[in-house]
Order: C-alpha cells, then structure tokens, then sequence
C-alpha cells in the first residue's frame, strides 16, 4: 500500500463509528506499533488499553500470558494495530488469534505482514483516479463555493496538486477554511 492514502484516517473513522455504534463489539482498542517493532512497548500500550499493568520484573512471556487472559476476559472486541511494519506472532504479544469474538485490524504497507501474519482479508487503499479526486473535494468544499466558476478553476486545480491521494484532499480542506470565507461585499 502506498503511503499517505489514509489506510490510518479510514481506521480512525471505522474506530470511531464503533465506539459509538457497535452492538457487535464490546472493546474497540487501539494501539499504534512503529517501524522497529518493539514487543515490550506495543505489550504495555495494549495493557494500558485494557486496563492492566505490568510489573518491570515480568518477561515478554508473562506479559504475554497476562494480556491473553485478559483479552479473553473482554470477551468481544476489536484491536487495531496502526503503522505495523513487522509482522509478529500474535501469541508473543499475547494476543488471543483472530476469530468471531476477536477482530484485529492491521493497516500497514506492507502485504508481506497482512501474509505473514494470515489475514483473512486484504483490502488496498490507493489513489484515487482524477474524477474520484475530485467527487471527494467537492464533497469537502461544498456547493457554495463551487458556485463560482473562478473558484472552481481554483478547487480543480488544488484537487490535482493533491495528486488523487484522498489524504491530501482531505487535509488540503482542513488547513484552508474555503467554507468560512466570505466572498461578497462586507454588511
């Protein structure tokens, strides 16, 4: 996967969306890993999520035995692991394997972790194509300011600079407050 598509601000909506809508789950948990993957610190932020601490005399494996009981004492709930660049065996982190109570979800770039790691299902995050980009900005602008053809040219414009990568059309709409500004004569 390419980097910048928002594999991350998919995720934080879909994370959002369950902490407020799902019946389904009762634990949403999210924990971000890094590009040295670190098992000590990625177990102890998993911990914090889940309410446990662990002594600085436990070994990987204790910490590991200690979050896989209380994973399974959560019963149903989704772990997200952002910006994992190494795949790992989820029982070294004590990480009960995936199944109907228990959904991880890994965006990385790397297909070699989805494989490593036996995802059930790899979905790709990629550009968009020219016409998509600029569904979305519009989306994001809104109709009054397209209302103008002289900003139109403009929005088009910033659409292909984003160069289709929905992130950047994204951000480009919250760092520049195009709906806020007042275009006619001061009252």
């Amino acid at each position: 996967m390419e980097r910048g598509v928002g594999k991350t601000s998919i995720l934080v909506e879909i994370n959002n969306r369950l902490l407020r809508e799902s019946t389904t789950f009762d634990h949403v948990i999210w924990v971000t890993a890094s590009e040295d993957l670190n098992v000590k610190k990625l177990q102890k932020d998993i911990a914090r999520e889940v309410g446990l601490s662990f002594n600085d005399e436990d070994d990987e494996m204790t910490r590991a035995a200690q979050l896989l009981e209380a994973f399974l004492r959560k019963f149903r709930f989704v772990l997200v692991i952002d910006d994992l660049w190494e795949a790992f065996p989820f029982e070294v982190i004590g990480i009960p394997f995936p199944g109907a109570l228990c959904k991880v979800t890994i965006p990385t770039r790397s297909t070699t972790v989805c494989r490593v790691m036996e995802t059930m299902r790899e979905i790709e995050v990629s550009v968009l194509f020219e016409e998509e980009a600029w569904s979305l900005f519009k989306q994001k602008v809104g109709d009054e300011v397209l209302a103008s053809p002289r900003l139109q040219a403009v929005a088009k414009n910033v659409s292909k600079e984003c160069g289709a990568v929905p992130q950047a059309i994204v951000t480009a709409f919250l760092k520049h407050d195009v709906v806020g500004t007042h275009f006619g004569p001061f009252k």
